[in-house]
This record gives structure tokens, sequence and C-alpha cells, in this order.
């Protein structure tokens, strides 16, 4: 079974909440790369029928750490909650949450050791890592958008 532990990371007067699922065995520190999904909306970090809680757990059991995260506003994070999707998802296109993703991916890199990260999401979780990826990409080990 795979352990789910609470993580989070803060960016300007936020906390970003996760959710961190430990890989059944680790390879050498700083040698590593973990999976990061962001999530889609208002609904919480699991995704559309816990797509992104199934996903880092397969990949935690064969040795890759996952990460589920809420980003400001959404989920269990902190911040003003959006008062509709499309108001989210039309300030997502235009890169409201760049400075946060780009926090997020750097401090999990430094505090876990990793090398890099297999990153993205579920609808606007993808939009987010997609727009970060000029400069992200020493971090970003590959791209999983759903």
């Amino acid at each position: 079974m795979i352990r789910r532990v609470p993580v989070t990371c803060g960016w300007r007067d936020q906390t970003m909440v996760g959710t961190m699922h430990e890989a059944s065995h680790l390879a050498a520190s700083g040698d590593r790369i973990a999976l990061l999904l962001l999530n889609a909306g208002p609904a919480p970090r699991a995704g559309n029928s816990d797509l992104s809680a199934a996903l880092a757990d397969r990949l935690a059991a064969r040795g890759i750490p996952g990460f589920r995260f809420d980003l400001p506003g959404l989920g269990d994070s902190t911040g003003a909650s959006w008062p509709d999707i499309d108001t989210f998802w039309q300030a997502s296109q235009r890169g409201h949450n760049d400075e946060a993703v780009i926090t997020l991916v750097n401090d999990l890199c430094v505090r876990h050791r990793l090398r890099g990260v297999l990153f993205g999401g579920l609808c606007a979780g993808a939009i987010a890592s997609v727009r970060v990826g000029e400069p992200l990409a020493d971090r970003i080990a590959g791209l999983v958008l759903l």
C-alpha cells in the first residue's frame, strides 16, 4: 500500500496544499524524478473519478514519488475561491497561476532533492503545465497532459 502524506508550499501570502504519494523504493537522492499533477479547477486534487490519485499511486508503487496539488483558491489551498469555472478557466489561460506553479515546482525539486518532475494535470492543470514549460525547462522531465 502506498503511503499518502499531506504537504504544503507557500507562495506569497497563500498556502498551496498537496498530497505526496511516497515511493515504495527510492532512487539515489538527487537523481530521481517525481510526478506532479495540478488540479483541474475548483474540485479537490484527486481529479475526475480519482484519476490523479490512482496515477500517483501506480507510479509510486514503481519507485516514482507523486505529488497532487491544489493551486491558490482551489480545493484545500488558501485564497479567494473562484466565482465560477469559466472565470477560473479564462484566468488560467491568461497565466494567472504561472508564478505559483513555478514556485511549487522549484520548491518540490529543492526540498525533495529531485532532478525534475513529470508534470501536468487535467484541463486547467495541463494548461498551467504547458504555460510554464519555458521557465521550468531544466526541471521538466516530461509532460502528462490529461
